[in-house]
């Protein structure tokens, strides 16, 4: 028998779905079969799998140590070290959560293979910016990852893994069953303010304000062209159509077949030179919205070269700065400009 006792991590979601993560290679059928012959049990009780837990409530599993061990796919004893690696390089094996893969130590015959954690600190200072027991606001880097394309590259999402379990906010058990994630990815290039849900209610919290026209999502950006236009606050509508192919989207002001609505507010902060500091408010939150849009509209942003963005000699990204955001709970969060953006328009602002 294994008893697991639900940690506020996991609270609010269904029990179904607690049981399929910890029993991942059982499928939903085998599972509510097993409820209904008490096989699993909720709080010493015969439960349908549709109940909502909460933080303390007890799950029996009633199997035998060889069928556990077969439908977790997960040994019974596995240090932390050896339970977040993967094996990358040539080889093409996968090497599955809970497998144990020693560390090749002068050993030629591996070739370049190399073991590295799944969940690797980042090697920077990760800049903290909100902190409550559901959520973590950072300021993620320019160049890097959201969440990572493949499993041989990191992400900011496997360094914030990490730096919850460094801070003791979860343990590596908690990993089995609950698995935090970045709520609303950023574009490789653009920086700015990265929301990670730490638990469930988190996870549910920043998916809705993702979702929702709340939370006055605010940008900026540094732009060349007449920026003048923008010198009130202007409001931007129109309908943007993505091209999958080239991972790329068309803005229109005017409505576009199999077109997706958005909206936006504009307003000029700061101009010198051929630069200019916009602010823009977001009413959608579609993909490429704000690039695509003030390209359209004659303001491409700098360095952004996929919609004709002027390339300066900088080690950055396109301008694009996620700078505000409020919180379902009203807190404000703020993430100051990159340095190049007082660079490139004048002293800081206040």
């Amino acid at each position: 028998m294994k008893e697991f006792k639900v940690s506020p991590l996991n609270q609010d979601q269904k029990l179904i779905r607690y049981l399929e993560k910890i029993l991942k290679n059982a499928g939903s059928g085998f599972l509510y079969k097993m409820l209904r012959k008490k096989n699993i049990t909720l709080n010493g009780k015969k439960a349908s799998g549709n109940e909502t837990l909460q933080a303390g409530d007890m799950v029996k599993i009633f199997f035998s140590d060889e069928t556990f061990a077969k439908m977790s796919g997960m040994p019974e004893d596995v240090g932390a070290d050896n339970l977040y690696s993967i094996n990358i390089g040539p080889s093409k094996d996968r090497l599955q959560a809970g497998e144990i893969k020693e560390r090749p130590e002068n050993n030629k015959s591996e070739g370049s293979r190399k073991v590295q954690p799944i969940f690797p600190r980042a090697p920077f200072q990760i800049q903290v910016l909100y902190e409550d027991d559901d959520l973590l606001a950072v300021n993620k880097p320019s160049g890097l990852l959201s969440q990572k394309s493949d499993r041989g590259q990191a992400s900011m999402n496997e360094y914030l893994i990490r730096y919850c379990l460094d801070q003791g906010e979860m343990t590596e058990a908690d990993l089995q069953t609950f698995r935090p994630s970045v709520v609303n990815r950023l574009d490789r290039n653009t920086s700015g303010i990265l929301l990670f849900g730490k638990t469930m209610r988190g996870l549910h919290l920043g998916s809705e304000l993702v979702k929702s026209h709340e939370g006055q999502k605010t940008y900026h950006c540094i732009v060349t062209g007449d920026s003048n236009r923008f010198k009130e606050n202007t409001l931007v509508k129109g309908w943007l159509l993505k091209d999958p192919k080239k991972n790329m989207v068309r803005y229109s002001a005017h409505e576009l077949d199999k077109g997706l609505y958005m909206e936006e507010e504009v307003r000029l902060l700061k101009k010198r030179g051929p630069y200019s500091l916009l602010e823009v408010l977001l009413h959608t939150g579609r993909s490429h919205q704000i690039r695509s849009s003030l390209s359209a509209l004659g303001c491409p942003i700098v360095n952004d070269r996929k919609y004709g963005g002027v390339s300066i000699n900088y080690n950055t990204g396109q301008l694009l700065h996620a700078c505000g955001l409020t919180l379902p709970n009203g807190v404000r969060i703020h993430c100051p400009d990159p340095d190049i953006f007082s660079e490139l328009t004048g002293e800081e602002r206040k």
